[in-house]
This record gives structure tokens, sequence and C-alpha cells, in this order.
């Protein structure tokens, strides 16, 4: 892996190669910053200009030389280098491709196939990989993660808003208006809903259609400050703006196709993010407040 600056975390994919007898593959690191003589999956840096699934058919070209369309995203978890250089790493799970697996020499000094969780004092493993080996995070059933339909999320986003609303509705006209805990009323709530919403819509399809897009978390404070300046809603008002804003949400759904809803994208949080995984985020948020909002209706 390249020299590079260790002031913030990097994104980095790492591929876990299973054969049927369970070993995976672990290369050994040439002398170099940031993992001298350290054993590791196949992994590297993911450049700006790159999609995680560019990524990772990199890896498996140009590091152990083979291919495979069976690739499946399992976990993200923090390496930290010799040098205190922090990655992100993503790491991706294999148990079929084609060729012989052969180490870049370039990159690596040799290769071995190892029991997970065997901890063999034989081989200096990247501490916080071995440690996610030995946590079964290696077994059968992550070998196939079931993706999203559009049919499953639009159950999901459908049952979640009819909860949210249900819940607001339970709210005295008055008391739709007053503030909570939070400092938002139950008003402003909906609208913050119906922001969220279009803006991770807005995020998910530059995923899609940018290369290498990162997701920018929403900025909830920046929201705050922004609509206080603004125009005030009315109930009617709330409901129109969160219904525009689903019906918008509902037609860019029924535009995409399943290897859309499967495609990885990077997150500059939580590093490798499923584009289904993000839009059902969306219902789970609408389940959030549906929860805060019933334990302050029933008080």
């Amino acid at each position: 892996m390249p020299l590079i600056d260790s002031r913030a975390p990097l994104l980095a994919a790492a591929v876990a190669l299973r054969r049927q007898d369970g070993k995976v593959l672990l290369l050994q690191h040439k002398n170099l910053i940031p993992f001298p003589k350290k054993w590791s999956f196949p992994v590297a840096v993911v450049s700006e200009s790159e999609t995680a699934e560019d990524a990772i058919e990199r890896v498996l070209r140009d590091h152990v030389h083979i291919r495979s369309s069976d690739i499946t995203f399992v976990d993200t978890i923090y390496v930290t280098g010799s040098d205190s250089t922090n990655f992100v790493l993503n790491i991706f799970f294999c148990e079929n491709w084609e060729g012989e697996p052969q180490y870049d020499p370039q990159n690596y000094d040799d290769a071995i196939w190892y029991t997970p969780g065997n901890f063999d004092d034989r081989y200096q493993i990247v501490s916080e990989i071995n440690t996610w080996m030995s946590s079964s995070l290696l077994s059968e059933e992550y070998s196939k993660v079931e993706s999203h339909t559009k049919e499953s999320l639009k159950k999901l986003l459908i049952d979640s808003r009819n909860q949210l609303l249900k819940t607001f509705q339970s709210f005295s006209a008055e008391s739709k208006y007053k503030k909570l805990s939070s400092g938002l009323s139950p008003i402003d709530t909906l609208i913050h809903i119906s922001d969220l919403e279009a803006y991770y819509i807005s995020e998910i399809d530059r995923i899609i259609t940018i290369p290498g897009h990162s997701w920018q978390p929403f900025n909830t404070d920046q929201w705050i400050i922004t609509y206080r300046t603004g125009e005030s809603f009315d109930s009617t008002m709330t409901h129109d703006r969160l219904r525009g804003t689903r019906e918008k949400t509902m037609e860019w759904l029924d535009s995409l196709v399943q290897s859309q809803l499967d495609q990885y994208g990077n997150h500059t949080e939580r590093g490798i993010v499923v584009v289904g995984e993000q839009i059902a985020s969306i219902a789970q948020h609408d389940l959030f407040h549906t929860s805060q909002l019933e334990i302050k209706s029933n008080h």
C-alpha cells in the first residue's frame, strides 16, 4: 500500500477469499509502512476516482491475479498502521473465483491459506484483522446477504410512514406546535423528516451516478439554523411537503433496477454502504422519530 497522509482516516477495501476447507488467503506485506511484514487479506486504499466495486476488482486483478463477480460486502472495521495511519477497512467476502490466486511481488512477500481463529505465532497478522477473523464473521451465513428489492423497500417506506402519521395525528391541534425536549415541535419533526429524506435520496442518487462519490452526512445543526430562518408551516403545509417528497422518492425508486439497489458506495463516516440499505434507513429514520413522538403523546 502506498505511503499516505496519516492525519485523516483512509477508506480501504480488503477481500476475504475462502476455500471450501474454510481457510482464507493471507498475504505478507513488504517491509514498508503501513503494515511492514504483517499479514492481512489482499487490501488496497480506495482512490477518490474509484467506486468500491472498482477497488475490489483492482485488488483481485492486480494483487492476486483472479477474477470474480461473486463478491459480498460483510463488514467495516478500523485499522491503524505502524505509522499511526488510520483506515476505515471495508471487508468483502468471496468463495468463487476464476484463476489460481498468486500474490503480486511488488506489494507482498508471501502468501498462505490460513485457518481463521488459529492464532499461529509464526504469522504476525494485522491485529484488527486477526480479531475480526476470530469473531465468527467468516461463517457460512456471511457468504450471502439478502438484498433489498423495490417491493420490500416500498413496503418498508409505506409501513413506517403510516406509523409516523398515525402518531402525529394523536397530538391535539395545539400540541402539534409545541416544542418537545428535542427542541422541535411535532410539525418541525415532520418537516425535518421530509428534508432528510430528500437529502438522502439526493446522496444515494449521486452514489449511483457519480463514480467515486462519497456520501456526506446530513448536518442537522445547519438544517435547524436554516429552518428557523425560513417560512412557518401549518399542519396542512406539513402534510403536503411530506407527501410531495415521498411521491418523488417512490417515482425515483421505480426507476431503479436491482443491480443499482445492490450497488456499493463510500460514506465518509461509515465506510462502505449499500444503496438498498441506505434507502431502508429512510424508513428507520421515520420509525426513530415515531418512537420519540409516541413517548411525548402519551404524557
